[in-house]
Protein backbone atom coordinates (compact mmCIF):
# COMPACT_ATOMS: atom_id res chain seq x y z
CA UNK A 1 0.00 0.00 0.00
CA UNK A 2 1.11 3.24 -1.41
CA UNK A 3 0.27 5.34 1.73
CA UNK A 4 2.68 3.19 4.38
CA UNK A 5 5.93 3.90 1.94
CA UNK A 6 6.86 6.61 4.39
CA UNK A 7 10.60 5.68 4.88
CA UNK A 8 11.21 5.38 1.46
CA UNK A 9 9.77 8.79 0.29
CA UNK A 10 11.69 10.36 3.36
CA UNK A 11 14.61 9.57 1.20
CA UNK A 12 13.38 11.07 -2.14
CA UNK A 13 15.27 14.48 -3.01
CA UNK A 14 12.75 17.04 -2.62
CA UNK A 15 10.23 17.60 -5.56
CA UNK A 16 10.86 14.30 -7.01
CA UNK A 17 7.71 13.30 -9.04
CA UNK A 18 7.62 10.27 -7.80
CA UNK A 19 7.24 11.73 -3.88
CA UNK A 20 3.88 11.85 -2.94
CA UNK A 21 2.51 12.69 0.54
CA UNK A 22 -0.33 10.73 2.09
CA UNK A 23 -3.00 12.56 3.34
CA UNK A 24 -2.35 11.07 7.17
CA UNK A 25 1.69 11.73 7.14
CA UNK A 26 0.49 14.22 10.01
CA UNK A 27 -1.02 11.78 12.32
CA UNK A 28 1.76 9.52 12.18
CA UNK A 29 4.06 11.11 14.78
CA UNK A 30 0.70 10.48 16.50
CA UNK A 31 0.88 7.19 15.92
CA UNK A 32 4.65 6.83 17.26
CA UNK A 33 4.01 7.87 20.62
CA UNK A 34 0.87 5.41 20.72
CA UNK A 35 3.33 2.67 19.60
CA UNK A 36 5.79 3.76 22.32
CA UNK A 37 3.57 4.06 24.65
CA UNK A 38 2.74 0.50 24.08
CA UNK A 39 6.07 -0.75 24.12
CA UNK A 40 7.23 0.62 27.52
CA UNK A 41 4.32 -1.10 28.74
CA UNK A 42 5.62 -4.47 27.19
CA UNK A 43 9.04 -3.61 28.67
CA UNK A 44 7.63 -3.32 31.79
CA UNK A 45 5.21 -6.85 31.74
CA UNK A 46 8.67 -8.10 30.85
CA UNK A 47 10.50 -7.07 33.91
CA UNK A 48 7.64 -7.35 36.66
CA UNK A 49 5.42 -9.80 35.67
CA UNK A 50 5.88 -13.85 36.31
CA UNK A 51 6.05 -16.54 33.62
CA UNK A 52 2.60 -17.84 34.10
CA UNK A 53 1.43 -14.14 33.35
CA UNK A 54 3.66 -13.62 29.72
CA UNK A 55 2.27 -13.69 26.63
CA UNK A 56 4.20 -16.05 24.32
CA UNK A 57 5.68 -12.93 22.13
CA UNK A 58 6.88 -11.49 25.41
CA UNK A 59 8.14 -14.89 27.39
CA UNK A 60 9.94 -15.84 24.38
CA UNK A 61 11.65 -12.75 23.97
CA UNK A 62 11.83 -12.17 27.85
CA UNK A 63 15.56 -10.77 28.13
CA UNK A 64 14.97 -8.76 24.77
CA UNK A 65 12.27 -6.43 26.49
CA UNK A 66 13.91 -6.11 29.60
CA UNK A 67 17.23 -4.70 28.08
CA UNK A 68 14.82 -2.88 25.47
CA UNK A 69 16.68 1.40 25.82
CA UNK A 70 14.84 4.49 25.25
CA UNK A 71 16.39 4.60 21.89
CA UNK A 72 15.71 1.23 20.65
CA UNK A 73 12.25 1.09 21.82
CA UNK A 74 11.79 4.21 19.82
CA UNK A 75 12.86 2.10 16.68
CA UNK A 76 10.85 -0.47 17.67
CA UNK A 77 7.70 1.92 17.43
CA UNK A 78 8.48 3.07 14.64
CA UNK A 79 5.73 1.88 12.10
CA UNK A 80 3.25 4.19 10.04
CA UNK A 81 0.29 2.69 12.05
CA UNK A 82 -0.75 2.02 15.41
CA UNK A 83 0.27 -1.66 16.90
CA UNK A 84 -2.34 -1.87 19.01
CA UNK A 85 -5.47 -3.52 18.19
CA UNK A 86 -8.79 -3.25 20.11
CA UNK A 87 -11.17 -5.45 17.33
CA UNK A 88 -11.15 -2.94 14.77
CA UNK A 89 -12.07 -5.31 12.45
CA UNK A 90 -15.17 -6.79 14.69
CA UNK A 91 -18.39 -4.27 14.24
CA UNK A 92 -20.64 -6.97 16.51
CA UNK A 93 -18.45 -6.32 19.22
CA UNK A 94 -17.96 -2.16 19.00
CA UNK A 95 -22.02 -2.45 18.30
CA UNK A 96 -22.39 -4.43 21.87
CA UNK A 97 -19.69 -1.94 23.34
CA UNK A 98 -22.11 0.95 21.70
CA UNK A 99 -25.21 -0.31 23.11
CA UNK A 100 -23.62 -0.39 26.96
CA UNK A 101 -22.44 -3.74 26.87
CA UNK A 102 -18.66 -5.59 27.27
CA UNK A 103 -17.60 -6.69 24.21
CA UNK A 104 -17.84 -9.92 23.12
CA UNK A 105 -16.22 -12.35 25.45
CA UNK A 106 -12.51 -13.97 24.54
CA UNK A 107 -10.33 -15.91 26.53
CA UNK A 108 -6.88 -13.81 25.50
CA UNK A 109 -6.07 -11.67 27.90
CA UNK A 110 -2.93 -10.07 27.73
CA UNK A 111 -1.96 -7.68 30.30
CA UNK A 112 -2.62 -9.04 34.42
CA UNK A 113 -5.29 -7.40 36.39
CA UNK A 114 -2.34 -5.27 38.35
CA UNK A 115 -2.03 -3.39 35.11
CA UNK A 116 -5.43 -2.44 34.42
CA UNK A 117 -5.26 1.26 35.05
CA UNK A 118 -2.16 1.58 32.92
CA UNK A 119 -3.98 -0.54 29.89
CA UNK A 120 -7.31 1.24 30.34
CA UNK A 121 -5.22 4.91 29.95
CA UNK A 122 -3.38 3.41 26.55
CA UNK A 123 -7.55 1.82 25.18
CA UNK A 124 -8.32 5.48 26.27
CA UNK A 125 -5.87 7.54 24.52
CA UNK A 126 -6.14 5.34 21.16
CA UNK A 127 -9.68 5.53 21.25
CA UNK A 128 -9.56 9.16 21.56
CA UNK A 129 -7.11 8.92 18.34
CA UNK A 130 -8.85 7.00 16.73
CA UNK A 131 -12.58 8.77 16.83
CA UNK A 132 -10.26 11.95 16.28
CA UNK A 133 -8.63 10.67 13.09
CA UNK A 134 -12.16 9.34 11.85
CA UNK A 135 -13.79 12.14 12.18
CA UNK A 136 -10.85 13.75 9.96
CA UNK A 137 -10.72 11.24 7.48
CA UNK A 138 -12.15 8.18 7.51
CA UNK A 139 -9.86 6.23 5.14
CA UNK A 140 -6.63 7.09 7.06
CA UNK A 141 -8.46 6.20 10.47
CA UNK A 142 -8.88 2.66 8.46
CA UNK A 143 -5.38 2.70 7.09
CA UNK A 144 -4.02 3.97 10.67
CA UNK A 145 -5.80 1.32 12.56
CA UNK A 146 -6.21 -1.73 10.34
CA UNK A 147 -10.43 -0.19 10.78
CA UNK A 148 -13.23 -1.89 8.87
CA UNK A 149 -15.36 0.92 7.36
CA UNK A 150 -18.46 -0.44 10.23
CA UNK A 151 -16.12 -0.42 12.58
CA UNK A 152 -14.82 3.17 11.95
CA UNK A 153 -18.81 4.31 11.92
CA UNK A 154 -19.60 3.27 15.10
CA UNK A 155 -16.37 4.74 16.31
CA UNK A 156 -17.74 8.26 15.24
CA UNK A 157 -20.47 8.01 16.99
CA UNK A 158 -19.37 7.52 20.01
CA UNK A 159 -19.78 10.43 22.75
CA UNK A 160 -16.54 10.99 25.23
CA UNK A 161 -18.45 9.53 28.58
CA UNK A 162 -18.84 6.17 26.05
CA UNK A 163 -15.66 6.19 24.98
CA UNK A 164 -14.42 6.22 28.33
CA UNK A 165 -16.81 3.35 29.62
CA UNK A 166 -15.18 1.39 26.33
CA UNK A 167 -11.68 1.69 27.90
CA UNK A 168 -12.36 1.22 31.40
CA UNK A 169 -15.01 -1.95 30.53
CA UNK A 170 -12.46 -4.16 28.02
CA UNK A 171 -8.94 -4.13 29.16
CA UNK A 172 -8.76 -7.77 28.79
CA UNK A 173 -9.32 -7.33 24.84
CA UNK A 174 -6.68 -5.21 24.11
CA UNK A 175 -3.68 -7.18 21.87
CA UNK A 176 -0.72 -6.20 20.19
CA UNK A 177 -0.19 -7.07 16.67
CA UNK A 178 1.81 -10.13 15.77
CA UNK A 179 1.60 -11.30 18.80
CA UNK A 180 1.30 -14.61 17.39
CA UNK A 181 4.33 -14.12 16.01
CA UNK A 182 7.24 -14.24 18.82
CA UNK A 183 9.89 -15.04 16.33
CA UNK A 184 8.79 -11.68 14.09
CA UNK A 185 9.32 -10.21 17.93
CA UNK A 186 12.35 -11.22 18.32
CA UNK A 187 14.02 -10.53 15.33
CA UNK A 188 12.57 -6.93 15.22
CA UNK A 189 14.53 -6.40 19.22
CA UNK A 190 17.38 -7.78 18.41
CA UNK A 191 17.53 -5.34 14.99
CA UNK A 192 16.31 -2.49 17.36
CA UNK A 193 19.50 -2.45 19.92
CA UNK A 194 22.07 -3.28 17.03
CA UNK A 195 23.58 -0.88 14.28
CA UNK A 196 22.05 -2.70 11.06
CA UNK A 197 20.14 -0.02 10.01
CA UNK A 198 19.24 -2.53 6.76
CA UNK A 199 17.66 -5.34 8.82
CA UNK A 200 15.73 -3.10 10.24
CA UNK A 201 14.44 -1.52 7.24
CA UNK A 202 13.59 -4.97 5.63
CA UNK A 203 11.84 -5.56 9.33
CA UNK A 204 10.05 -2.22 9.26
CA UNK A 205 9.08 -3.62 6.05
CA UNK A 206 7.93 -6.86 6.40
CA UNK A 207 5.60 -5.93 9.30
CA UNK A 208 4.38 -3.50 6.84
CA UNK A 209 3.44 -6.61 4.96
CA UNK A 210 1.73 -8.37 7.77
CA UNK A 211 -0.03 -5.19 8.23
CA UNK A 212 -1.57 -4.88 5.10
CA UNK A 213 -2.58 -8.73 4.86
CA UNK A 214 -4.53 -7.66 7.58
CA UNK A 215 -6.17 -4.99 6.06
CA UNK A 216 -7.07 -7.09 3.06
CA UNK A 217 -8.31 -9.77 4.73
CA UNK A 218 -10.98 -7.20 6.85
CA UNK A 219 -12.34 -5.92 3.58
CA UNK A 220 -13.13 -9.50 1.90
Amino acid sequence: MDEFETDEAAELPQGSATSVRWTGAASIALAHQLNEQCVELLCGLATTSSSQELPQFVLQNRDQWRLLEFDARKRVAAFPFVIIDLRFKDAESWQRAADGHLMSATDFQLFSSVRSKLVEDLILETLLFARQTVREDANVAKAMFGMTSSVASIIVSLTLPQVRTVAADNTRLLRVRWDSDPEYWGDLLVASRGSDERAMAALRRQGKLLFCGELIESHR
